[in-house]
Order: C-alpha cells, then structure tokens, then sequence
C-alpha cells in the first residue's frame, strides 16, 4: 500500500474553495482557510529534483506542446483533495500535465490535431464514449473502492442504465457505486448505477480549456456516505483525525499512440491523511482547552498554587514578618519583627536604666535646668522689657523639645494619660512621639495660637485617622517664663486629636548636651538640627549645590528631612553589627510633603521580604561622625550590605554631609532683653537679629 502524506492542514478563516479550474491556485496549500483539511498526493514518478515528472507514453517525435517537451490530458501530475468540516463537502482537484482530456496536447480537448487522426486515433469533445477521467476511493478504510466520481468510459453490465445520454459524455458526470468485482477492468469501467441512488456530486468545470485546464468536483454529505458504511460522522469542529484510499484514472482507447494514467501507479491505491483541523491550547485534537488549565483557568498559564494556597502569588501572603512562610515571627510593641520588646520599664529599645534619681523605671526627669526632677523655674530668665516691644516673646523654635502627657482620653485609651513629646524642625514641622510611635505634624504660630496640621503616622498603629486637611487650631497659654504651655482647642475637625490635645500642659525640656567623643556622638544631641549638603543635588533656578535641614527627634529615632523642594519623614533604627567600624543604620520613608518619593514600590530582593511587604524596606547607610560630633557623612554601606532599594532617595543620600547647628550663646546674659530672646533660639541668624532688636529698643528707650 503506498501511503502518501497530506502536505498541508491549517485552520484560520472559514471560506468556501474558488473553483476557476486552476487546481494549483485553487487547492493552493499555502491558502488557509478555517476548518478546511487539505491533501496532495502527486503522481509516483519524481524528476530528478523531485519534482513530479509525466509518465504518460506519447507517439514518438510528437509534437505537442512541442517536440522537446511531448504530453498528454491524459498525464495526472498531482490529486488534490480538500474536506470542509463546516459543509460536509469533500473538494477533488485532478491536477493534469496539460488540458485535462486533451489527449494529444495540442490545446484542445474536443479535436483531434492531424497527427493524431494521420495514425487512426481521436480526441473525442466532453469526454465522450470511452473517455475518461475518474477518481475511486475507499471509504471505510478496508481496501477495497467503495464509490467512483467523474465520467465513465461504458456502460457497466453490472449497473442499471446510467442516467444520462447514450453517448456517454460530462453528462454522465457523477458519483456511482464503485464494481468491487475482481478482474482488470480499470475504474473507469467500474461505475455501477442503481435506481434510486441519490448520490450528490458537482462538476465545477465540465468544458476544460487552456484558460480552465483541471477538473474540480464536490461530493456533498460525505459524512452520508461514512455513516452507510459504520463510521462516525466527522466532527464539525474539525476534531477528527481520518484517512482515505484513492485512485485515480485518466485515459481513452481510442487515441492511437497515447497511454493512459493510473495515479498510483505503483500500488493499489494511494492514502491521504487528513490530520486534526482543530487542536485546541492543550494540544488535544477537538479539545476545549480544559485539559491544559492552570489555577487560574488559563491554558498552559503560569500561575501554580504558592506554599500559601493562593493561586498565582508568591508566597508572600503567609509569611511572617521574617518572611518565612507560615512563619511564627511577629512585630513586637516596638515594631521589630521577633524582637525582644519594650524593657522592664516599657520603653522601646530602652536598657532599663534608672531615673535621673537612681529609681529604677523611675518618673523623674531633668528638667530645662539640668535639675533632676526640676520644674525648670531654677534658670529661666525674667521677660523684662521685652514683653513690651516683642508683644507675645513666647515662641516654639526649631530644636526645641517639649514634654508632657495626653489627657484621659475615651477615644485612645492606649495613650490616655501617656507621655507625649514634640521636637520641632524647621519650616515649622514636628515630631510627636509617644509610646506607639510618631506622628509628623505642621506647627504654626500666629497671634498666639496654634495651627496644626498632620502629615503621616508609622507604625500603622498609631493612626488617628486625622486627614491632611483637617486643620486644627488651637490658643497657646504659655507661662511668664515661656517654658510651659498650655493648648486649648479654638478650632478641631479631628476628634481623637482633640481627645489627647485639649487641655494638655507642655514643659520645655532643655536639649541634651553635645557628646565630644566620637564613640557617644548621637544625632540628636544638642538642637539635633543638621545643615545638610548633598553631593548631586543642584538647584535649577541658580545652578549651586542645595541645602536642606535634618532634625532628628531624641525620641523613637524619628527625623524630618527639609529643603526648598521638599520634605520627608522618615524612622531610623540602629543596625550596627559587631564588627562594624561606626554606626550603620536603616532610614525607612513614612511619607512627604511636595514630592512623591516612590520608595515603597522599588523595594527589592535584595531587603528583606517583610519589610517589602508592608511598605518601604527601606536603605541602610554608614554613619560618620567628625571631631567634636560637629559634622556627620551619610554614605551607602560596605558592599556585603544591600544598597538603598530607592534610587531616589540612594542618590540623594549617599555622600551626604551633615553640620551641626549649635545651641545660640546668650551674649551678654546681663541684658534681660537679649537674654529672653537668644536664649530662646536654635539659630544663629535669629540670635543677630535678637541682637538689632534689643539694640533699637534701647535707642528708643533712650
């Protein structure tokens, strides 16, 4: 059996077959249609490059189409099969060497050339008497031809009168029973009619010419002729693999000289295979892409069920705070994952150290003065004359660190009662630390009241739901000495606010004295307020090297980070190994003010996978300190640390230099006026301009 491939299957647009009686064109593989199967089988003579070659015996020195190159209508060169699983029709293609039927190739199959008639033969019009074209083939696949299409060469005395002319011609076109009786009658000779036969069949091209040289023919409802024979109807969707014997026949006897054609003529029958027209994403023929599926009901997805049961996630929606999977590591109170906690007096990262007093989480503070447990009345200077020409002297500064407790609160019964203390920054922001954590707050004075405004609260617990817009005011009742104060809600949108703040009584804590040692430097020593110049930012109005302010908070390592363009918030913790050379710590962004600095969505994998889960992982950076604890350099740790996940603040921050702001000497502490004043300044540039004013006063006074 020889058995000869299809060359081509494809699925993509569905379009009915153009029959112009071109084969090649028509039955064109390249073309690919939706849910039409294709097949060629060529004849079984090759050229020497493959090529099909005629086989087809000719008189010799025949003319036609010319000497060099002889042929016959009657030389098959290929059988082109095409079956449309939308239409049930089965497309035959007879691709021939010449006209089909013109069997001397003189180009035109209705008239004998004089050579042909000078040596007795003919070349009968529309396949008349024993010409013929037909093509046979094996439904079921058993060997054996089951029907014939095409034009019979006589009349079978086998079959009923065909129902046609009595000249056999296109008019007998059809599809008959195939004469499965042995012998060697050739399948043109084998078409068996039976009354009642209601078999249909389409001559797309019964008058060949050279503009129409093939022969093309449908049988409709071939899945009839399947299903008479046993055999399951084919799937409309194309998923159905399948196979059909053939052969074809081409050939007259009363052409003197000219051979016939059998294609194949090397074995019984030729087999086309039709492979699957619809394969569907899981590779399955007829498939409904549900044997592919990933979690997600996407075929061939990606997406797998994590260790955490979430279809397509990373792992990450379990783990803990460690990032470790159904992990057991939880934030303690003081936001450390798996840390140890407060001390035993209930202080974040504290070292249960006495009281100024030697009690052992004792109460008393140092106050203003440096007097433990002082009111801060010891050192205050008098207000004097200046109250007179200054009006209200009593004013918040930058470096200025207040104290005092909330009020009994039945909307925060966390902090009810708690300390509270607030460090102020420059361009009139502060820090407000307490037990749960800081929030980052605007302060303004005006005409002796207190605007407020909150910015940004970490850790998450601490939110008091305060919105940005919610402005407070509030009156300032300070003390004869300006170092107590009172607030007292004027105007208040927040009400848990208004719970910790109304009524609150503030005391002024006097700044820790500047470490000298190296070894004890601590940023927020002494006014805790740093000039900074960084190393690539330039201003674009003037070209020169920005400037900017940090002020760390000695409270909760909370810092606030300001300059022209902008200003950052950020927590700091401590992450010195043992083998360090100086500090190194982790700056994490809780928030801004007139710039979107995107950290949190540029961590990496390169922090730890906790940190990114709930926001900024943050940057470590190395910290050194200069002589007398005057200047600072921030700076991207060694290389076995990550680097800082945010580009944006990473370029800001590296190379960074920071000098300190000192605490204004009172010059000339005899003068009530300049002492009243300066003392009450972080700023050198205020501490002069106290100096004018006291020295117009007494021009005036004079």
């Amino acid at each position: 059996m020889l058995r000869l491939l299809s060359l081509a299957f494809a699925l993509l647009c569905v379009d009915a077959i153009s029959f112009t009686g071109n084969v090649e064109r028509d039955f064109d593989p390249s073309k690919q249609e939706t849910l039409i199967a294709r097949a060629i089988t060529n004849d079984a003579n090759f050229g020497p490059n493959g090529e099909a070659s005629p086989d087809v015996g000719v008189p010799p020195a025949w003319p036609y189409p010319s000497r060099e190159n002889p042929l016959s209508g009657w030389d098959i060169k290929d059988v082109r099969l095409a079956y449309n699983y939308q239409t049930d029709e089965l497309h035959v293609g007879i691709n021939c060497f010449e006209i089909c039927g013109d069997a001397d190739a003189d180009g035109d199959a209705n008239r004998a050339s004089v050579e042909l008639a000078s040596r007795g033969g003919n070349d009968l019009a529309d396949f008349s008497n024993s010409e013929s074209i037909a093509f046979a083939f094996d439904v079921d696949s058993d060997g054996q031809m089951d029907y014939v299409l095409g034009y019979p060469s006589e009349q079978n005395d086998a079959s009923e009168r065909y129902p046609c002319a009595d000249t056999l011609d296109v008019s007998c076109f059809g599809l008959y029973r195939y004469d499965q009786r042995p012998g060697t009658a050739v399948p043109s000779q084998r078409f068996v009619y039976r009354a009642g036969d209601a078999f249909a069949a389409v001559d797309h091209n019964a008058a060949v010419s050279a503009a129409r040289p093939d022969l093309e023919w449908t049988v409709r409802g071939y899945n009839a002729l399947r299903e008479a024979h046993g055999l399951v109807p084919l799937a409309s969707n194309g998923g159905t693999e399948w196979a059909l014997n053939f052969v074809a026949f081409a050939g007259s006897f009363q052409d003197d000289g000219v051979g016939e054609d059998q294609l194949p003529n090397n074995a019984p029958f030729a087999t086309a295979e039709f492979g699957c027209a619809n394969v569907d994403a899981c590779d399955i023929c007829g498939g409904d892409d549900s044997t592919c599926l990933d979690c997600a009901g996407i075929p061939n997805g990606p997406n797998v069920y994590d260790v955490c049961d979430v279809c397509g996630g990373d792992g990450r929606s379990c783990a803990d705070c460690a990032g470790v999977p159904h992990g057991a590591a939880v934030y303690d109170e003081c936001d450390v994952c798996n840390g140890p906690g407060a001390d035993l007096c209930g202080v974040c990262f504290g070292d249960n150290s006495p009281d100024c007093a030697g009690e052992p989480c004792g109460s008393a503070v140092v106050d203003v003065c440096g007097v433990c447990n002082g009111d801060g009345t010891t050192c205050a200077p008098e207000r004097g004359v200046c109250s007179e020409e200054f009006g209200n002297v009593c004013k918040l500064h930058p470096g200025d660190v207040w104290t005092g407790a909330y009020r009994p609160s039945e909307f925060n019964t966390l902090l009810a009662g708690a300390p509270v203390q607030f460090t102020l920054a420059p361009d009139n922001y502060a820090m407000e630390t307490n037990a749960l954590g800081t929030h980052w707050n605007r302060l303004v004075i005006t005409d002796s009241y207190l605007a407020v405004q909150e910015f940004a609260a970490a850790p998450d617990r601490v939110q008091r739901d305060c919105a940005p817009d919610d402005v407070a005011k509030y009156a300032l009742k300070f003390a004869p000495d300006c170092r107590r104060v009172q607030l007292e809600a004027i105007v208040e949108p927040c009400r848990r606010r208004e719970a910790l703040y109304n009524g609150v009584e503030l005391v002024l804590a006097k700044p820790a004295p500047v470490a000298t040692a190296r070894a004890e430097c601590d940023a927020a020593q002494g006014s805790g307020i740093w000039q900074a110049k960084y190393r690539a930012r330039h201003s674009a109005q003037t070209g020169a090297r920005q400037v900017g302010t940090f002020t760390f908070a000695p409270f909760n390592r909370a810092v606030v980070e300001s300059s022209a363009s902008a200003v950052y918030f950020y927590t700091w913790r401590d992450e010195t190994r043992a083998d360090d050379a100086g500090p190194r710590v982790r700056l994490v962004d809780v928030g801004s003010q007139d710039f979107a600095q995107t950290c949190g969505a540029r961590s990496s994998a390169a922090v730890d996978v906790a940190a990114r889960v709930r926001g900024d992982a943050g940057g470590v950076y190395r910290l050194d300190y200069g002589a007398e604890c005057a200047r600072l350099r921030i700076s991207w740790p060694a290389a076995d640390a990550p680097l800082d996940a945010c580009v944006q603040r990473a370029e800001r921050l590296d190379e960074l230099l920071l000098l300190r702001v000192p605490l204004p000497s009172v010059k000339n502490a005899a003068d009530a006026c300049y002492t009243a004043c300066a003392a009450r300044l972080a700023s050198a540039d205020e501490v002069d301009e106290c100096a004018d004013r006291c020295r117009k006063f007494d021009g005036e006074r004079k």
